[in-house]
């Protein structure tokens, strides 16, 4: 397990409480593009963000495609063939 991943479990079982965790999880797939680009409102300024893709029947974290922009957040995520994709929000993050 990589270490944002294991900061991600450690994080949601003794930092956050469940109900602050929050989770978008998308089947993106068809487009013509490379990326698929959305933007997210940022409710707390503290907030990690993990992006995970189903590969190989394992999830792998996408690394580098989030950027934080006037209080939201841009999410850059990889298109082409049909993907699952997760992605959480942890508040508190530093």
């Amino acid at each position: 397990m990589n270490s944002c991943t294991e900061a991600l479990n450690i994080l949601a079982r003794t930092e956050a409480p469940a109900t602050a965790l929050k989770f978008l999880d998308l089947m993106i797939g068809g487009f013509d593009s490379d990326a698929i680009e959305l933007t997210v409102p940022l409710a707390e300024p503290n907030t990690q963000v993990f992006v995970f893709m189903r590969e190989g029947g394992r999830w792998v974290e996408v690394e580098g495609c989030v950027k934080q922009h006037e209080g939201k957040l841009r999410l850059t995520l990889p298109s082409g063939p049909l993907r699952h994709i997760a992605v959480a929000f942890v508040p508190g993050g530093s």
